[in-house]
């Protein structure tokens, strides 16, 4: 694998003039032979509707041949398909990095380091990263795969499952008759609907999908909102406010955004009572700045080499929306880049008996649905899932979730209605009695 750098001179973006210069010529020389081709077709009458439809007004307005317009077809075809092929169907781009996590808490700041990697066949994409120094995980995995899916996987570290499983002989040799598993899993899973990767655990996924492989999800939204992807935890209901710039050649990646915050505490949003963040920051503020600081022309592809979102909180005592400081910061660098085969899938493989949360049926009103489990070897069909046993006992406990909560809101309009009685009781009564004592009072004056 090849290693990426940047020219002189070149304001921080790698040259790549010798594909492209390549592609031209090439395009010059096979130029001469399609149009030879093209002319032969229209003499003899088959291509009559391609000439037509090429470019009548042209030809007509300035007198132009049918041969020129042709010749100029010609080339215009060859060096569009030389453009579109310079990265094949079934080629990918293979980057390899390092990235670090940055955080400020109470005066401290807690580092962690990273590496990655990284397949991109737009739009597909799969990114692994390993935690350097985490002990109980070997990496995080998760992939776009199958038109509208993310599937993550957390594989537990060697050392983790070799304790693990020791410890289930232990138990087994001291209680033969319980009902224990006869292996346990090796990984941890999940599995969405959607291209914004927001069931995945790991943030430094998020930020690497952000400047790596984001481009066909931003494509689905509006230009001025996006995910906040830089939260630990994010949901795929709530987009922010955003000023996006983007790469102005394919895949036109996100080069700048910054993300605006309207004032609640995001941990709150889906709570029984939202929050919001102290004045003056109710009201909004800067909440994340993204940023490219490298990038490179691959041919004709401009991809980052080295970016870093700052994600900002109000300072305390702060009499301005302005007046932030740096929560933590995350940056990646690109180290390696090549292109090669793309691989078979873009799930990321189960390494073998794996934990895994679907959440391909996840409603609002199903929330039984919210987290089906089940562990598998492999990653399951949509139509296997749903004619499963976990599936079918997920929509037996949703069902019976939904009968008690309109019980309860049964009960509560009751309890509303005789509070409602009680309290205009309590109310009218004293009135009445009132309204008695001056009847009795008036029939005794008359008297």
């Amino acid at each position: 694998m090849s290693s990426v750098g940047t020219v002189p001179g070149s304001g921080g973006t790698e040259s790549q003039g010798s594909a492209t210069s390549g592609s031209l010529s090439g395009a010059a020389s096979v130029a001469p032979f399609l149009n030879s081709i093209l002319g032969r077709l229209i003499s003899r009458g088959v291509a009559g509707q391609v000439s037509h439809d090429a470019s009548p007004a042209v030809a007509g307005r300035y007198g132009l041949s049918i041969r020129k317009c042709i010749a100029g077809i010609g080339t215009l075809l060859v060096a569009g398909w030389i453009a579109a092929s310079s990265i094949r169907a079934d080629t990918a781009i293979y980057l390899r990095g390092e990235a670090e996590h940055r955080a400020y808490l109470a005066g401290q700041e807690l580092v962690h380091h990273y590496s990655f990697q990284a397949i991109l066949a737009a739009p597909q994409w799969l990114i692994r990263v390993k935690r350097l120094g985490e002990a109980d995980v070997a990496y995080h995995e998760a992939g776009f795969a199958n038109g509208n899916e993310v599937y993550y996987v957390m594989r537990y570290s060697d050392e983790v499952v070799a304790r693990s499983d020791r410890e289930l002989a232990e138990l087994r040799a001291r209680e033969p008759d319980a009902d224990l598993p006869e292996v346990l899993e090796v990984a941890l899973g999940r599995v969405s609907t959607g291209s914004y990767p927001w069931a995945v655990n790991e943030p430094a996924i998020r930020f690497l999908w952000f400047g790596l492989a984001s481009a066909e999800h931003l494509d689905r939204l509006p230009a001025d909102r996006c995910e906040p992807f830089y939260l630990l935890e994010t949901w795929p209901d709530h987009a922010a406010q955003v000023f996006l710039e983007r790469t102005p050649a394919a895949p036109r990646l996100p080069a700048r955004a910054v993300f605006l915050s309207d004032g609640v505490i995001d941990s709150t949003r889906r709570s029984a009572r939202v929050l919001r963040y102290p004045p003056p920051f109710d009201k909004g503020f800067t909440n994340a700045v993204y940023s490219v600081t490298r990038s490179t022309n691959r041919n004709g592809m401009v991809l980052p080499l080295a970016a870093e979102v700052v994600v900002y909180l109000g300072r305390p005592e702060a009499r301005s929306d302005a007046e932030v400081q740096p929560a933590y910061v995350f940056s990646f660098a690109v180290t390696n880049l090549e292109e090669a085969t793309a691989p078979r899938t873009f799930q990321p493989a189960l390494p073998g008996l794996t934990l895994v949360s679907d959440e391909r049926f996840a409603t609002d009103t199903n929330l039984a649905l919210r987290q089906l489990l089940y562990t598998t070897t492999r990653w399951r069909e949509l139509n296997e899932v749903s004619n499963s046993r976990e599936y079918q006992e997920a929509r037996e406990s949703a069902r019976r979730l939904a009968a008690q909560a309109a019980t309860a809101r049964t009960r509560n309009r009751g309890a509303s209605l005789v509070g409602m009685v009680l309290v205009s009781a309590a109310v009218v009564a004293p009135l009445v009695v009132v309204c008695l004592a001056r009847l009795r009072h008036n029939q005794s004056k008359t008297r």
